[in-house]
């Protein structure tokens, strides 16, 4: 019995909130890609840090840019933003994430939805209900908390004859928060709908926690380890034990 509790107490020490948080944004640290394109020849974007202007000092700066192409579709850029200075071990059970932003508005907002990276696989918070829209010119702090699998949808393909109706996304196809999946990184889309320009805004103080079910398969070790020790300990103290009642 007292072994039992002893290992469920060195895997519950591991389980609990894991908390990421950039207010730099260094280059080496993100990694940008075009995740929805409706309109190939006319689309660009770029992601830069900035060192001035920030809240306080740097942000991120994206630049989303659509023009027609003359066939009166409707266009759409995403951009995916992946955080590469974290990666969430695989095995490891997620019950809910809660995320903040800080965004300006520098020309014309922008929507940003938190990002689950796994694999080839992108998981966005569904648009437009968990998503943050940068508006104002100055910085503004936004925020969404205990989100589920069931919040996060995929990004659909543009030909997909339902991507208007739906917003461009899949929200019956969500990731798997049981730890059962592979390991995950955590980052960002940026979404421009306009038919028509360019849209630029800034971001700042990206923070995110992840509340886990289950430990990291790295403290399954140490729980294990630490049993080991646990064992020893007490075989020794038996045999102490036992040697006293001979004598």
């Amino acid at each position: 019995m007292k072994l039992g509790l002893f290992l469920l107490a060195a895997l519950s020490l591991q389980a609990g909130t894991i908390n990421i948080f950039d207010g730099t944004f260094n280059a080496a640290d993100w990694s940008s890609s075009l995740i929805t394109n409706t309109n190939n020849s006319n689309t660009s974007f770029s992601t830069v840090q900035m060192t001035t202007g920030g809240g306080p000092t740097f942000f991120r700066k994206t630049t989303l840019t659509t023009t027609p192409d003359g066939s009166g579709k409707y266009n759409m850029i995403r951009v995916a933003d992946v955080y590469t200075n974290f990666t969430l071990a695989a095995g490891t059970g997620i019950t809910s994430i809660d995320y903040s932003f800080d965004l300006e508005n520098l020309l014309v907002g922008q929507a940003y939805m938190l990002a689950i990276f796994q694999g080839s696989q992108v998981y966005l918070s569904d648009y437009p209900s968990r998503s943050l829209v940068a508006t104002s010119g100055s910085w503004t702090t936004g925020s969404f908390t205990g989100l589920t699998s069931a919040k996060f949808c995929s990004p659909l393909d543009p030909n997909d004859p339902t991507f208007l109706s739906l917003g461009g996304q899949n929200c019956s196809s969500n990731h798997n928060f049981s730890g059962t999946g592979g390991a995950i990184q955590i980052g960002y889309v940026t979404h421009n709908g306009l038919p028509n320009g360019t849209t630029i805004t800034g971001l700042d103080n990206f923070s995110v926690s992840i509340n886990t079910a289950t430990p990291e398969p790295a403290s399954i070790g140490f729980a294990a380890i630490g049993l080991a020790l646990f064992l020893v300990g007490k075989r020794r103290q038996s045999a102490g034990s036992n040697s006293s009642h001979q004598l």
